[in-house]
């Protein structure tokens, strides 16, 4: 699989390159969301792991911007971030996430994400992000 890999941690970018590709996948790299926006439009590419928390374009804009795109509407694309609230996670699958890995996070963590996502169709992974928004919603307090 080949997965678009966005974070402006040079250090997150490298420990994901390096255990997606232990995993067989192909991986590109990019240090914000403008410019994994560009690569999502130029690339041929399988999925994208995109960091929440960016400078400029943080990681929820660009993936609303993924999801509004004709090329890249269906694209897994999961989330990844250090931000592990309820409210922060249903943010991210309202946007349109197929995943939502917390930092920090094991190897497996992304691959099963990824993988997961990847295994499902479009209207399968809709039906994911609906089940995971009223999961979490049944516990926010109101």
């Amino acid at each position: 699989m080949r997965v678009l890999v966005v974070d402006d941690d040079p250090d997150v970018r490298r420990l994901c390159g390096i255990n997606l590709t232990w995993e067989g996948h192909e991986i590109i790299t990019a240090a914000g969301g403008a410019e994994g926006l560009e690569l999502i439009s130029s690339e041929a590419l399988d999925a994208v792991l995109l960091d929440v928390m960016m400078p400029n374009i943080d990681g929820i804009e660009a993936l609303r911007r993924i999801r509004q795109s004709e090329e890249s509407m269906d694209m897994p694309v999961v989330l990844i971030s250090a931000r592990v609230g309820i409210e922060d996670q249903i943010e991210g699958w309202a946007a349109g996430a197929d995943g939502y890995v917390t930092k920090p996070f094991a190897p497996s963590d992304l691959t099963d994400a990824l993988d997961g996502a990847k295994s499902l169709s479009p209207e399968e992974r809709q039906s994911e992000r609906e089940a995971q928004l009223r999961q979490l919603a049944e516990h926010v307090v109101t």
